[in-house]
């Protein structure tokens, strides 16, 4: 079963001459620890949530909430140590397995139907059934008294290592599984009818059970071991994973449960036909039975693709993870195997398995409503996306103006499709482009070519003689490519790079930014972004160059080797050589808050801002549009959105700042209070009227000429608080976000699309699109709340912070204390103490190999 090292604790220390010291972390799936179920397995992200996959049919798949440091599966039931200590337990719980004791712990272990824990005191605590499935009295849940580095539970039984070092095992003992020998262990796995430990030396021990050879371990120094039904496997010390005993199922059918991978690993753990390690750095390898996916360990990849503000993967199991920003459902990954993926500006598509296309994102012009049929090739432009049959032939569906869909008639080889246009490489090697022919961008020159570049204003292609060639606007001179001979190339917002046939690159067009400024050296792959370009190196590493301002840092490379890269508007992704996905730049000034007494503070989506002690405004983070552009003078209120800002002064009148149009005609009468939105802004005037600006694409801005007491903004919709206590809403409606409650209320809370509403009585109702969790409010009694699209956060009725919702960043995690206000953001929350200090949490700075991606 899993098992628990005294190690992971700090009490035991690997040898010194051991190769498992831990790499850097790999991209968003970077791991800190890893349990292994019977048909299932979990692995703890080093952010602290826990994931889990494979057979699901008692919950024991389905995570919750929260961040965590330990976790481990059984065989229907699953728990984990918070990072608070206490324990949690999800799936079957029969005979009480899944509820744990109160208290404190430094790790868990689940076997069958038991569960055994070790305190923060050093004592362990068992819970679960006690008998046989006959009733029998089996008395695995009997912990003897002491204190213990390990704890580990089998079918029956369970085993522990004191802290003298010797090993206790109680409950079921028909096979001399709980008999250890003599002698100091550092770990111990109980299995089925077998248990094995790592001796202080290094050695493994195993007793009980040998039938297929799985209590007869090799030779050689270990630091790990685990145990599973029939064979059993151990980390050497130099990294490495040996497995011994059988490698077949009961049936006889080959399961390949010895066949551990290659690489170097920190630990190990196993159940009843598959092992799962977690590898030093940090991504979790597993191997052996797979019939329900409990080896599809989320690792690697194969194929990447880079949106405005968001990645997606297709891993090494065919299937897509997204991550990012989720506000149109690009992240939303459909079920199933693939084997590429594109990426446009909101949503995505992807070839299945089976050749079929899969969209899905913002489907507002179409673009993610796929035809039938099978496609060998497809691109997704920002509002349309086009792909190629596998006949050859070119299909486009969404945004049909400037005629972009209307594909012409022939076969091609490879397609790109642009925001407004398209052109694609022909069998016959020519080129045809269609749609907006803005500056000539549709109407490529004559010839024969090989390769082919498309980007928002321009195109590249590389004929067959290996000369290159651009189209299209040529405002800076990217379209003049220089004479030679190449065989990559790149076209970018306003410049283009290629890669010569002789491995250095040539750049021209604007020098903006630095975008020409191409590096000495010798590249295998290129890709160009708006402000920047990326290439690898001979020797796999990335070099980047173009503009390196603090808000556009895609030009800190990271270390290591990549396969592939691809670029977004402000970041880039990476394949490294070693499957892993690396995504930079990192960003922590979004919730570097200054020092100083404030008494109000608010978070935007990159920036946030507070009122200081001396009623002036400070504001803090991203300053792209000014939204950070504080103006002088006093302020009794402030109110950050994703890319503008408004304040109430003390006069009562309104001052905003940030991006024009969602500040233009802000209206110049007195107000009691101001709301700002995604895009549009809401201000209850000194009459108690309702006023709004800014856009008003769904009627959002479209105020009712009542007295309200109240407004909350959504991404599109508003809803607003009347004086004797009823909500009303108007605006968008697609996902229920203005289909407010009956009830009487005092508070109200919106954004995105849900809103949320303190109750008279405290208690809290949500309402809206719940992707995330983020309408299903915990029990108890509120006083305040702030909500972002995906997660909520509120001051309960003794100060103290509670948050749900999706926990990207750990920004559902707060800091323990009280609090008077709180406020949430994009990938960071902040709340100001009772003591007037400000604490933010969230994406500040990054655990250890986490990286952001927008």
């Amino acid at each position: 079963m899993a098992t628990f090292l005294a190690r992971a604790l700090g009490l035991v220390q690997a040898s010194t001459d051991s190769a498992t010291t831990a790499e850097e972390p790999a991209g968003p799936f970077a791991f800190s620890d890893v349990g292994v179920g019977t048909w299932h397995s979990c692995g703890v992200y080093v952010s602290g949530e826990v994931t889990c996959w494979g057979f699901n049919g008692y919950g024991q798949a389905d995570t919750p909430v929260g961040t965590f440091a330990d976790v481990s599966g059984g065989q229907w039931h699953s728990c984990g140590v918070r990072t608070d200590g206490t324990i949690a337990c999800w799936g079957n719980n029969d005979d009480g397995r899944s509820d744990p004791p109160s208290g404190t712990f430094t790790s868990v272990a689940v076997g069958s139907r038991h569960s055994c824990a070790i305190r923060t005191d050093g004592t362990v605590a068992c819970w679960g059934r006690n008998a046989y499935s006959d009733g029998a009295y089996s008395g695995q849940t009997d912990a003897p008294g002491g204190t213990f580095t390990a704890v580990d539970a089998g079918i029956w039984y369970s085993c522990g290592v004191r802290t003298d070092g010797t090993i206790a095992c109680w409950g079921n003992n028909n096979d001399k599984q709980s008999d250890p020998p003599d002698g100091t262990f550092s770990s111990v796995s109980a299995a089925w009818a077998h248990t094995c430990g790592v001796r202080t030396g290094g050695t493994i021990a195993c007793w009980g059970k040998n039938d297929h050879g799985q209590s007869d371990p090799p030779d050689g120094s270990f630091i790990d071991v685990a145990t599973g039904e029939r064979h059993s496997c151990g980390v050497r010390t130099d990294g490495t994973v040996t497995c011994w005993g059988s490698d077949t199922g009961h049936d006889g059918t080959h399961l390949d449960q010895l066949n551990a991978p290659e690489g170097s690993f920190t630990s190990i753990t196993a159940n009843a036909f598959h092992s799962c390690g977690l590898r030093t750095d940090c991504t979790i390898a597993c191997w052996g039975n797979n019939h329900d996916g409990q080896t599809r360990a989320p690792s690697e990849f194969i194929d990447i693709g880079v949106g405005d503000s968001y990645t997606c993967a297709i891993m090494a199991d065919g299937t897509v993870q997204c991550w990012g920003l989720n506000r149109d459902g690009q992240l939303n990954a459909p079920a199933g195997t693939f084997k590429a993926i594109s990426t446009g500006q909101d949503h995505n598509c992807a070839i299945g398995a089976d050749d079929t296309v899969s969209c899905w994102g913002r489907n507002h012009r179409g673009q993610a409503s796929a035809p039938g049929g099978r496609f060998k090739a497809v691109s997704a432009g920002n509002w349309h996306t086009c792909a190629i049959t596998s006949s050859g032939g070119v299909r486009c569906w969404g945004d049909d103006r400037d005629g972009r869909t209307n594909a012409p008639a022939g076969t091609f080889e490879a397609i790109g499709a642009a925001s407004r246009y398209n052109c694609g490489l022909r069998s016959n090697g020519r080129i045809s482009c269609w749609g907006d022919d803005y500056e000539g961008r549709a109407i490529p020159p004559s010839g024969n070519f090989k390769a082919i570049s498309v980007s928002g204003f321009h195109s590249c292609g590389i004929r067959t003689d290996g000369t290159a060639v651009c189209w299209g606007s040529d405002s800076f001179g990217e379209t003049n490519a220089p004479r030679g001979t190449y065989k990559a190339i790149g076209a970018g917002s306003s410049h283009s790079c290629a890669i010569r046939t002789d491995d250095t690159i040539s750049c021209w067009g604007s020098q903006h930014w630095g975008l020409t400024d191409a590096p000495s050296g010798t590249f295998k792959a290129i890709v160009t972004g708006t402000y920047y370009t990326c290439a690898i190196g001979l020797d796999g590493a990335v070099n980047c160059w173009g503009s390196g301002s603090p808000s556009m840092r895609a030009t800190d490379v990271p270390v290591g080797t990549f396969e592939s890269i691809d670029a977004g508007r402000l970041h880039n992704c990476g394949i490294r050589t070693d499957d892993a996905v690396i995504c930079w730049p990192p960003d922590s000034s979004r919730s570097d808050a200054p020092g100083g007494e404030f008494k109000a503070v608010s978070a935007g989506q990159s920036h946030s801002c507070g009122i200081r002690a001396d009623d002036t405004v400070a504001c803090w983070g991203a300053n792209d549009e000014l939204q950070s552009n504080a103006p002088g003078g006093t302020f009794k209120s402030v109110s950050a959105a994703r890319i503008h800002t408004c304040g109430m002064r003390t006069d009562d009148t309104l001052s905003c700042w940030g991006l024009d149009f969602y500040i233009d005609n802000t209206p110049s009468s007195t107000f009691k209070t101001v709301v700002t939105g995604d895009n549009h802004s809401c201000a209850i005037g000194t009459d108690d009227n309702l006023t709004c600006w800014g856009s008003n694409s769904e009627g959002q801005s479209n105020a009712y000429p009542n007295a309200f007491t109240a407004v909350a903004l959504g991404r599109e919709h508003t809803c607003a608080l009347r004086p004797n206590g009823r909500i009303r809403c108007w605006g968008d409606n697609k996902h229920g976000q203005t289909d407010s409650p009956e009830g009487a209320f005092k508070a109200i809370f919106s954004n995105d699309l849900h809103t949320c509403a303190i109750s008279t009585d405290g208690t809290v109702s949500c309402w809206g699109y719940n992707f995330s969790g983020q309408t299903d409010a915990p029990d108890g009694e509120f006083k305040d709340l702030a909500i972002y699209d995906s997660y909520n956060c509120g001051i309960r009725a003794d100060d103290t912070l509670a948050c749900w919702g999706f926990n990207y960043s750990r920004r559902i995690t707060p800091p323990p204390g009280t609090f008077k206000a709180v406020d949430v953001g994009y990938r960071h929350a902040c709340g100001l103490r009772t003591s007037g200090t400000v604490a933010c949490w969230g994406a500040t700075p990054p655990p250890a190999g986490v990286t952001w991606t927008g």
